[in-house]
């Protein structure tokens, strides 16, 4: 299969994503594509995951093998505005926003896709969003239009290799720093780091697995009330 023109399945940049995920009872791709997030995330089945794109022949091609999920083939405001008349108010969402990129932002001006966005376009993506209650991660290369519509928006740069170019690209979000994630598979900044915190996981675990049964649960049920 060809691969998906802005796929996010790149080594350090799908971790740098799913790191910023806050634990939620439901997950949405707004703008699927290859949907690969959803298919790399680990979560158990509390979690609701939602893949929507405008593109039928997408949706056929790259989203099929995301088990569970559901999956809408509407333009992102169709979508939302179904969305939200379903949902209830304290059910705790994230949005996961890929879009077209701008043109001025690409490398080239040739058309990547069959439903491209205008600047227009965009404007009317950011209003949208930003009248949205649940938390939202929107992924695009650095510009004057997004940096001044999401002003006040926590910003995480990204960078990413697409074809030997290096492109910048921050993730902008309308929620603090999440104190508990959807997955923490891949926390730590780069795979260095990840490989540190996945062997303290194994010698914690292997430390706390050896203890008698009823000091290892007394430890456990206080870890399990602490506030850290």
């Amino acid at each position: 299969m060809k691969k998906y023109t802005g796929n996010k399945n790149i080594p350090g940049v799908y971790q740098k994503i799913i790191n910023e995920i806050p634990d939620c009872n439901t997950f949405i791709e707004l703008f699927a594509g290859s949907a690969a997030i959803s298919k790399i995330l680990k979560t158990d089945n509390t979690t609701s995951i939602y893949l929507n794109d405008i593109n039928e022949c997408v949706l056929n091609r790259n989203v099929c093998t995301v088990l569970n999920a559901e999956i809408f083939n509407l333009n992102y405001e169709d979508f939302l505005t179904h969305y939200n008349t379903l949902i209830r108010s304290s059910r705790s969402t994230t949005i996961f926003a890929d879009p077209p990129y701008m043109h001025e932002t690409r490398p080239s001006q040739k058309k990547l896709y069959v439903n491209e966005m205008s600047n227009d376009d965009h404007i009317q993506l950011l209003s949208t969003l930003l009248q949205q209650i649940h938390n939202v991660i929107i992924i695009h290369p650095k510009n004057k239009l997004y940096d001044q519509m999401l002003t006040g928006w926590r910003i995480k740069e990204i960078k990413i290799r697409y074809n030997k170019k290096t492109s910048i690209e921050n993730l902008y979000m309308n929620f603090p720093d999440p104190k508990e994630l959807l997955d923490y598979s891949y926390i730590g900044s780069n795979c260095w780091e990840r490989q540190r915190i996945k062997r303290q996981q194994v010698n914690i675990y292997n430390k706390i697995a050896i203890l008698p049964g009823v000091q290892r649960n007394a430890i456990l049920k206080k870890l399990s009330q602490s506030t850290f």
